[in-house]
């Protein structure tokens, strides 16, 4: 179910985001018709583009959420091992979106490891972890 949220929620935004570049393209184009870019080979593009995108993320997603509970699994009296797999790979993402953007590695690591930390906290805090 929440694959199926996320997959819906990064469909409509990534395809809106395209889709509003399309049509600020079509005013500076000065083109008559409203959306006039979007119906064209341009609009289906972005929809094909946006659900790439959409797998990519539910892919990720999916993967990210497997390993941790697939070690849980196979080491069932060690159960906060899963906490600290999942916050051990945000802290490795962060690591590498700071690279990727040319930014302060150190500072996506702690940013993203801490945010797996606060949403473990509430997770635990709401009894749902």
């Amino acid at each position: 179910m929440a694959l199926t949220t996320a997959a819906f929620a990064v469909f409509v935004a990534d395809y809106a985001d395209r889709r509003a570049y399309l049509m600020c393209a079509s005013r500076q184009l000065n083109l008559t018709a409203r959306g006039q870019l979007a119906t064209t080979h341009l609009g289906r593009r972005a929809v094909a583009r946006s659900l790439l995108a959409t797998v990519i993320a539910c892919t990720a997603s999916f993967t990210g959420a497997m390993l941790p509970l697939l070690a849980g699994a196979a080491l069932p009296g060690l159960s906060w091992i899963v906490v600290v797999l999942a916050v051990l790979a945000l802290t490795v993402l962060g690591a590498a979106l700071g690279h990727l953007f040319a930014s302060s590695r150190i500072r996506w690591a702690a940013t993203l490891g801490c945010g797996g930390v606060a949403v473990t906290w509430i997770g635990v805090w709401l009894h749902i972890a």
